[in-house]
C-alpha cells in the first residue's frame, strides 16, 4: 500500500509542478464564480468541488477518506463548507492570491459514525491563463459524535475550472 501511496503522490506532484510554467497575467485575479472539480492531498485525501455562486463567495464538498491511525479507524469522510474569499488581503506585485475561510459540517462513516464542524482557512490560487486553481487549507474544527473533540486537518487542493 505504501508504494501505491508513494506512485500517486508523485503524479500529482508532477501535475502541480506543470502548472507552475503557466504564468498569470497581469491585473485582476479571475473570481471564484463557476465550478471547479480536483483533488484535496492531505487529512483527508479524496476529491474536491466547489461551486462559486458570487465573486468572492462559494460552497465545497469534499468525499474523501482518512486512513487508520492509532487513535482511530479509517473512514469516508463527506464535508460541506461555505467559503468567503478576501481577493485583496494578499498582493505582490500583480499577484493577488485570495484568503479565506468559512464554515462546514463533516460526517465520517468508519465502524463509528461521526459528526462535527469546521472553520477552513486558507488560500487560493487562480491561473489566468490556464483553467486550474491551488489551495492550501487548514481546518480547525470540533467533533460532537460519537465524542467531543478538537480537530485539526488540513492539505492542499488542485481543481481544475469549468
Amino acid at each position: 500500500m505504501p508504494s501505491k501511496s508513494f506512485g500517486l503522490a508523485s503524479v500529482v506532484a508532477m501535475a502541480l509542478a506543470s502548472f507552475l510554467f503557466v504564468s498569470p497575467l497581469a491585473g485582476e485575479a479571475p473570481s471564484s464564480a463557476g465550478a471547479a472539480l480536483g483533488v484535496f492531498l492531505g487529512q483527508p485525501t479524496g476529491i474536491s468541488f466547489r461551486y462559486g455562486f458570487a465573486k468572492d463567495q462559494s460552497l465545497e464538498a469534499k468525499a474523501a477518506w482518512s486512513f487508520s491511525s492509532k487513535d482511530r479507524d479509517a473512514a469516508f469522510i463527506f464535508q460541506g463548507n461555505w467559503i468567503k474569499e478576501m481577493p485583496d488581503l494578499i498582493e505582490i506585485k500583480d499577484l493577488r492570491i485570495p484568503f479565506y475561510f468559512g464554515g462546514g459540517a463533516q460526517m465520517e462513516l468508519s465502524s463509528e459514525f461521526g459528526l462535527g464542524a469546521q472553520i477552513p482557512l486558507g488560500l487560493a490560487y487562480r491561473f489566468k491563463k490556464a483553467p486550474v486553481e491551488l489551495c492550501l487549507e487548514l481546518d480547525p474544527g470540533m467533533r460532537f459524535i460519537p465524542a467531543t473533540a478538537f480537530t485539526l486537518e488540513g492539505g492542499v487542493g488542485c481543481r481544475y475550472r469549468f
